[in-house]
This record gives C-alpha cells, structure tokens and sequence, in this order.
C-alpha cells in the first residue's frame, strides 16, 4: 500500500512525524482528503480534529488551526498547537 509522509509541527516542537495512507482535514476552503502522490498545495486549516488514517486505523489529531503544504510524498502542517492524545467520548 502507498504512504506519504505527515509531519506536524507547533512553533516550539515537531509533534509527529508517521507514514500514512490518507488524511482528512478541513482547510479554509473545506474539507479535504489527501492521499499519496495528492497534487501539490498549499491552504490554510482552521481547528478542528484531523483523521489520520493508517491502513489498519485511525487517529485523531486536533489542531488548532495554522497552515498545510502537501506535496506527492510529503504532508507539511504548521500549526499553532496540536494534541495527540484525545480523549473523546
């Protein structure tokens, strides 16, 4: 199965760094769904959780808002801050 790197990192860290098979996230133009060899782009995200998917499962990041930049093997995604690990109900 095809990956593409995501690498999230705040102002102060990197906060996680893994090879994915797909992730959605919603940008200020909308939700969007990125896959391997995506075209390139750039965009801003406003808060919300993010999905991580892997092949066997799914995470959950929040970010709180800032900016991604996607490239066909890599996930770029500068955020004001981010949580790994939620506890959602």
């Amino acid at each position: 199965m095809a990956t593409i790197q995501l690498e999230i990192v705040s102002p102060d860290k990197l906060v996680y760094t893994a090879d994915i098979a797909m992730l959605i996230v919603r940008s200020t133009g909308g939700e969007l769904g990125i896959l391997p060899h995506h075209a390139p782009l750039v965009t801003g995200l406003i808060p919300h959780v993010m999905r991580v998917k892997f092949e066997d499962r799914e995470q959950l990041i929040a970010v709180a808002g800032g900016f991604m930049e996607v490239q066909p093997a890599k996930i770029t995604i500068l955020a004001s801050a981010a949580e790994l690990n939620l506890n959602l109900l």
